[in-house]
């Protein structure tokens, strides 16, 4: 599905929740849930933590749809709502700065880069960015938006979004060429990986 058909597609379950309300929440939630989810995972950063914000943020859209049909960029405002939810669980549970990571959720029908999107190793090496460099790349390399978009949804200003996709891609450049440098030397005949435990055994012997 490409992102005009998405869009379109978006205005018109929109539209269907703003005359049916919960009713329609279903179709809703097969059109967005796989991509809302890998975006709040982004700032959760626990699969757990962001299957709630999920349900929380199709709640509290079920309860006033009439608010999607009118925003002016339906998708936009879906992932302002996801994110304030988000942010606001991590307030709640004091968790911020102190959450595991988890792999994205990747997204079939999202393939902008057939390498981002299937490489293991791209996905383990976001997990090593910030949360808000993390974000970034996941709204920008995923969903396709501008900088202007992303300042848009995440209420920053365009330098700084700018400037964290930046830092995130020079860091994922890095982080991507240790992968592969790791991933030859163990493919090396007679290469042996070797554990903490068995690296201590060694050298009690």
């Amino acid at each position: 599905m490409s992102p005009l058909e998405f869009d379109d597609l978006l205005r018109i379950r929109a539209k269907e929740m703003a005359r049916k309300g919960v009713c329609a929440l279903g179709p809703m939630y097969d059109l967005v849930a796989a991509r809302l989810l890998r975006y709040s995972s982004t700032i959760t950063r626990t699969r757990e933590e962001a299957e709630d914000v999920l349900q929380s943020s199709l709640l509290r859209l079920a309860r006033k749809p009439n608010q999607l049909s009118s925003a002016s960029r339906p998708w936009s405002y879906l992932l302002k709502l996801v994110r304030n939810e988000a942010y606001d669980q991590l307030y709640r549970k004091k968790t911020v700065g102190l959450l595991d990571t988890i792999p994205l959720i990747p997204d079939q029908s999202v393939t902008p880069n057939d390498y981002w999107e299937r490489s293991e190793s791209v996905h383990q090496a976001i997990q090593e960015l910030p949360a808000t460099q993390a974000e970034v790349v996941t709204l920008k390399i995923w969903e396709g938006m501008s900088f202007r978009e992303i300042a848009e949804v995440t209420e920053e200003p365009l330098h700084t979004i700018a400037s964290r996709y930046r830092y995130a891609m020079e860091k994922l450049a890095t982080l991507l060429k240790a992968h592969r440098e790791i991933t030859e030397t163990v493919k090396e005949p007679g290469y042996r990986v070797c554990s903490p435990a068995m690296k201590r055994s060694e050298e009690i012997e």
